[in-house]
């Protein structure tokens, strides 16, 4: 995977991902200021990829999954703390998606990503609770989800 950004969108007016000197003093905050605002301002959240195949917009449900949209947006912004499985170091500022392969595609049904050996057995080191009872099911195609 390339570039990967999370964006907002609040009733049609578009934002744009934290940036510079900003990012420094927000980063860590910038999750949970966004899910906390996105209700009240009927805001959607949308994270952009950027692959070799192309690029494409992910809607996030941060309503139906706030921890898993949380814990997404800061991997991607590189504000939460991961273990690269390689060396076992903890890596720190760094945005977790960048560079890593989609290393599993079944045509016109599947796609993973998120391992950064590349063979789907690892991911960022942690694991938290999953949101599977919110109502969310895989009823069409482009349905996107964390495991």
């Amino acid at each position: 995977m390339g570039a990967l950004r999370v964006r907002g969108l609040s009733r049609g007016l578009r934002g744009s991902p934290i940036h510079g000197g900003i990012r420094h003093v927000l980063s860590k905050l910038f999750p949970t200021l966004l899910l906390l605002a996105a209700p009240t301002a009927g805001a959607q959240i949308y994270a952009d990829v950027s692959t070799s195949m192309g690029d494409f917009t992910i809607q996030l449900n941060h309503t139906a999954a706030p921890k898993t949209v949380a814990n997404f947006i800061s991997l991607a912004e590189g504000s939460r703390t991961w273990v690269n499985p390689m060396t076992g170091a903890v890596v720190t500022n760094t945005p977790y998606y960048n560079g890593i392969t989609f290393h599993r595609v079944i045509k016109d049904f599947m796609s993973q990503t998120g391992s950064r050996k590349g063979g789907g057995s690892d991911g960022p080191g942690y694991r938290f609770q999953g949101e599977v009872n919110n109502g969310l099911t895989h009823s069409g195609p482009h349905i996107v989800s964390m495991a």
